[in-house]
Formats: C-alpha cells, sequence, structure tokens
C-alpha cells in the first residue's frame, strides 16, 4: 500500500521554513551583536573597577578575534581563488577594514574592536559557508567536511557565553 500526497502539500511548508530559517539567522544576527557588547562592556567595568587583568583579557580576545578573522578571510582567499567568488570575499574585506576603521576613529561611542571583530567573524563565516555550499563555486579541493561541525561548535559557544554574560551582567544591577 503507497501513500499519495500531493506536491502542492509541500509549498507552504517550504515556505514556512525558509520564513523561519531568515528569523532564526536575524535573531541569530542580534545574539551575536548583543553578547559581543555586554562581553566587552562587562571586562571594560571590570577594568575600570581596578581589576588590570581584565584590559588584558579584553585585548588578548580582541586580537585573537581579529588573527580568526584574517584566517578565515585568508582561507576564503586560498579555497576559492579559482572561482569567481574573489568579488565576494573581497566586500567582505572591505566591510571588515570599514567597520574596523568606524570602530576605532570614534564615530560608534558605544562601539568597540571587539564587537565589530566578533560581528566581522560570524559574517566571514557565514560567507565562507555559503561558497562552499553553492553550486557555482565550488573548489578544485574537497570542501572540508569538519566545518559544519565547527559552525555547529561556535554557536554552541555563542549560546553558552550569552547566557553567561546576560545572567552575570543582569545579577549584579
Amino acid at each position: 500500500m503507497q501513500l499519495y500526497i500531493p506536491n502542492s502539500v509541500y509549498i507552504p511548508i517550504y515556505y514556512i521554513c525558509l520564513s523561519l530559517s531568515y528569523l532564526y539567522l536575524i535573531l541569530l544576527s542580534i545574539s551575536i551583536i548583543d553578547l559581543g557588547y555586554i562581553w566587552s562592556e562587562s571586562w571594560a567595568q571590570q577594568f575600570n573597577k581596578g581589576k588590570t587583568r581584565f584590559m588584558y583579557f579584553l585585548i588578548g580576545a580582541t586580537v585573537l578575534v581579529n588573527l580568526s578573522v584574517i584566517f578565515v578571510i585568508v582561507m576564503g582567499f586560498v579555497e576559492f581563488a579559482f572561482t569567481g567568488a574573489k568579488w565576494i570575499l573581497g566586500v567582505n574585506v572591505v566591510l571588515y577594514l570599514v567597520v574596523s576603521g568606524i570602530t576605532v576613529s570614534g564615530w560608534n561611542q558605544r562601539g568597540s574592536i571587539l564587537n565589530a571583530a566578533i560581528v566581522i567573524f560570524y559574517s566571514s563565516l557565514w560567507c565562507l559557508i555559503a561558497l562552499g555550499n553553492s553550486p557555482s563555486y565550488h573548489s578544485p579541493r574537497k570542501w572540508p567536511i569538519y566545518l559544519d561541525f565547527t559552525m555547529n561548535a561556535i554557536y554552541f559557544l555563542i549560546a553558552i557565553g550569552y547566557l553567561t554574560f546576560c545572567s552575570s551582567s543582569s545579577s549584579s544591577k
């Protein structure tokens, strides 16, 4: 016995799933931006209270995230050097420089270099994942299978960090 379900039944489900995936990406982006602000503000407040080690933590985290951004961008250029994806990665580099420049120049009074680096790291990883999964921009080498696991681990760490910093900042008020 077979059960026949026409294709027209799945069309609304497709649009519901598509809408929810956009909502998920927007909420994840908002939580990452909020995590960056909370993280940098909490460590800056600890430094202002006289705990000088938090200055070193903040500088170390900023350098680490910026090096990670540079690594992801270079990895993108290495993996997709022979495709037409160079302009996408070039736009990513320009946005990295613009956001970092705005943060350093002081135009955004509440911004921090750490938060800018976190946002650019997130967008660079999504750019790399999108290029790796696109059939028109395949690399001549096999796309690393561990990248999906890495992204899931990063999302898990972001969620844990967000819960940790948000709960500690709300309980200290």
